[in-house]
């Protein structure tokens, strides 16, 4: 599991390098070829290092991860 959370967590800070915040899973697929359920399942449980630069993962209209506002 570790081995698909790093390649989720690079490809997520390439995104975040190009100054893009907001991120569709099918992005993440295409370019990591991991299952989309796989990739919800580790942004729940936190196993995914999330740049600061992306705001929110979405599944099509809908928002999967957010990140949270600092208090």
């Amino acid at each position: 599991m570790e081995s698909f959370s790093k390649a989720i967590s690079n490809v997520l800070k390439r995104y975040s390098e190009r100054g893009i915040n907001v991120i569709d899973i099918k992005e993440i697929w295409i370019d990591t070829s991991i299952p989309e359920d796989l990739m919800l399942e580790l942004l729940k449980k936190n196993e995914v290092e999330v740049p600061d630069g992306i705001l929110e993962i979405r599944k099509d209209s809908r928002v999967v991860w957010k990140r949270r506002k600092k208090v």
